[in-house]
């Protein structure tokens, strides 16, 4: 595990307690994407036998948070990222573990997304992103997720720990 696995690992189980629960696994996290696993486990299957609907979309939104927090982690003191739209699409019944990779939608080498929103963010201004998740279980990919991401100012009393 790298540096950045471990420590975005150890932030987002502090800060989202759902992420512990679940006991996802964060197998690696960088800058261009997060990759986390949810163990296969009886206590959160469905009605016809794979991953319920609301631990998988937890999974997707934990590798998104993840990849924002390996961008702009040293900035959350100044900004809260806040999921204002999200989507998600089915396509094959999951089977055991279940893999979610995240990348950022519009992401290119001339200006990666990571840094736009940190140059914004250094403005003063209020940037928004969309990161893309492709679920998969052992086989195949199993479903998609998009979640479009705004960040508002923290509210001082936040920031001073009150």
């Amino acid at each position: 595990m790298t540096d950045m696995t471990a420590l975005v690992s150890q932030q987002m189980t502090a800060r989202v307690p759902m992420a512990a629960t679940l006991r996802l696994r964060f197998l690696s996290v960088t800058e261009q994407e997060a990759v986390i696993e949810l163990p296969d486990a009886e206590e959160w299957r469905n009605h016809v036998g794979g991953p319920h609907v609301g631990a998988m979309f937890t999974l997707a939104e934990t590798a998104t948070g993840a990849l924002l927090l390996a961008n702009m982690g040293d900035l959350l003191d100044v900004v809260t990222p806040l999921a204002r739209n999200a989507r998600m699409e089915f396509l094959a019944l999951a089977r055991g573990d279940v893999t979610a990779r995240a990348e950022f939608v519009d992401d290119n080498a001339d200006e990666p997304t990571g840094n736009r929103i940190r140059k914004q963010i250094q403005a003063g201004e209020r940037p928004a992103c969309e990161i893309q998740v492709v679920l998969r279980d052992s086989e195949r990919q199993t479903g998609a997720v998009r979640i479009d991401w705004a960040f508002a100012a923290t509210p001082r009393s936040a920031q001073s720990g009150h």
